[in-house]
């Protein structure tokens, strides 16, 4: 079967469209047309991506198999375009359930002032994130979220290594990581994701957690800034947690990860202070990590910032800036980073690694 009679074929049973048995030449680019335009609204183009590949690879039996999982996929796809989504419903005690533009619902916090209204508003959290993250898992591979928050990215991360991989997801503050786990359990994914409820640091023992309430996902172990507390109208309050560190952590694993999501809130250089076994066998080469560099957190933690870009370069890592459109730049020296502002940083030890996925 060529191409284009295999992108022609339509059933005559379709609950989207009746459409002819046959498409004209002109009704298939107008078709494809429609099929770029949805899948822009409604997955920011990534099946389009897909679609675009294989009516534009070779012609081979291989791109028709291809094709025959595309048709499937744009089925489901263009039958959740015709229903109205799923809208954001209170659930009681505090939480709602949040439908995701990732195809997966979470429970999230009423009261949070950052995920929850983004979940609401526009389904999505952190785009360019969600990106990498496509690029980089694959298959049987292994994931490991740090500073989980409620599984966002632990159960997006679950589906894209699938039943053979791994996703270990810490979370520090435990009314948080209660919700992590219960995200867990509804997307059944329980079998693939491992939740610790633990501050991962320099030592093992307990530390003390500042939270909140309305700004949730930035609890930390850092002393925050009146200036910052200022802006988020909001003043923490301090819960013993228990911490470890990733060579504990992971002292009796063998797994070798293909990416570490740090967004630990200022605690990265502890992070890495108490890392020291684990980046020697549990990364290589093909590791990517995609760390927040937080610079107030990071100082009320105490971190020597320029200190911590040289562990890094310690452990074989260079760094890169990455922008929300996945533009990167070489970092080298601590006075290319804000001194207040956040930035999002790539880092990894093969330059054709980041490369690939921030083309």
């Amino acid at each position: 079967m060529s191409r284009a009679d295999h992108a022609a074929r339509t059933s005559t049973t379709d609950p989207i469209d009746e459409a002819p048995a046959r498409l004209t030449p002109r009704h298939l680019e107008e078709s494809i047309q429609v099929l770029r335009d949805v899948s822009l609204a409604v997955d920011d183009g990534r099946t389009w991506k897909v679609i675009h590949g294989a009516l534009t690879a070779p012609e081979s039996t291989v791109a028709n198999a291809r094709l025959s999982v595309i048709e499937r996929q744009l089925h489901q796809m263009l039958t959740v375009v015709s229903t109205a989504p799923p809208p954001a419903t209170y659930v009681g005690n505090g939480l709602m359930l949040l439908p995701t533009s990732l195809g997966f619902p979470l429970i999230g916090f009423a009261d949070d002032l950052q995920l929850t209204p983004a979940l609401v508003m526009h389904r999505q959290w952190d785009t360019p994130t969600t990106h990498l993250l496509e690029r980089i898992l694959r298959p049987g591979e292994r994931f490991l979220d740090i500073g989980a928050n409620i599984g966002y990215f632990t159960v997006f991360g679950a589906m894209l290594v699938g039943g053979t991989g791994r996703v270990h997801a810490f979370e520090a503050n435990p009314r948080t990581a209660e919700v992590l786990r219960r995200n867990v359990r509804m997307n059944t994914v329980g079998h693939v994701c491992t939740v610790r409820d633990v501050a991962l640091g320099d030592r093992t023992g307990t530390a003390t957690l500042h939270t909140f309430v309305g700004s949730q996902a930035s609890s930390t172990l850092s002393t925050l800034p009146d200036r910052l507390l200022d802006e988020w109208h909001e003043r923490p309050r301090e819960q013993p947690v228990s911490m470890t560190t990733l060579d504990e952590a992971f002292a009796d694993s063998d797994d070798i990860f293909s990416c570490i999501k740090m967004d630990a809130e200022g605690s990265e250089a502890r992070i890495w202070a108490g890392a020291d076994r684990f980046f020697q066998t549990h990364v290589d080469d093909r590791t990517i990590v995609l760390l927040e560099w937080n610079p107030p957190g990071l100082t009320g933690a105490g971190a020597d910032r320029r200190a911590l870009l040289a562990t890094f370069a310690r452990h074989g890592f260079m760094v890169w800036r990455r922008d929300d459109q996945l533009t990167v730049t070489r970092i080298t020296d601590v006075s290319q980073l804000d001194d207040w502002c956040n930035a999002e940083l790539v880092l990894a030890r093969d330059p054709a690694r980041v490369a690939a996925v921030c083309p």
